[in-house]
């Protein structure tokens, strides 16, 4: 599937006239790359991102999530997958960010933390794309498709961090 990434200013002025979910996809992208990385540092960066990588693995391995979800509607499908998946990411999380030490030089590389930060907002939104059926849901454009819904995307997010 390619994607047109040609923005012309018809596509501009409609996407700003008429914002989509793909604003607030790239409002968390920036919100939480900057904001997240501020305020757990990197003992807590790198713990959540480890929590991110078990999570996806525990989650699509999560055999009884059928059970749960048997005769629900899409959007309550979609928000108990939603709530599971971050439930189970933040206590690995916290899990993880107890078990890293913290070295003497934590504090110094503030754009090694930003950098993670992004990063793993990233991941994380691109996980969300491919563990959920949340495309069927919501209308994105092809940008937003292209950076984060593609599986070339989610593979090159999952490698970054």
């Amino acid at each position: 599937m390619s994607y047109n990434l040609a923005l012309d200013f018809q596509n501009f002025s409609k996407i700003i006239s008429h914002p989509t979910w793909d604003v607030l996809v790239f409002l968390f992208f920036i919100a939480v790359g900057f904001f997240y990385g501020l305020l757990r540092g990197k003992r807590g960066l790198l713990g959540a991102l480890f929590a991110i990588y078990i999570g996806q693995i525990i989650f699509t391995k999560f055999s009884y999530l059928d059970f749960l979800l048997k005769g629900k509607s899409f959007l309550q499908i979609f928000i108990l997958k939603a709530a599971i998946f971050l439930i189970l990411v933040v206590a690995l999380a916290i899990l993880f960010s107890k078990l890293i030490s913290e070295s003497r030089n934590a504090e110094k590389g503030w754009g090694k933390i930003f950098l993670l930060s992004f990063l793993e907002s990233g991941l994380l939104i691109s996980s969300i794309f491919q563990l959920f059926p949340i495309k069927g849901f919501f209308a994105f454009s092809p940008l937003t498709q292209f950076l984060f819904a593609s599986p070339g995307a989610y593979f090159w997010w999952l490698i970054l961090p």
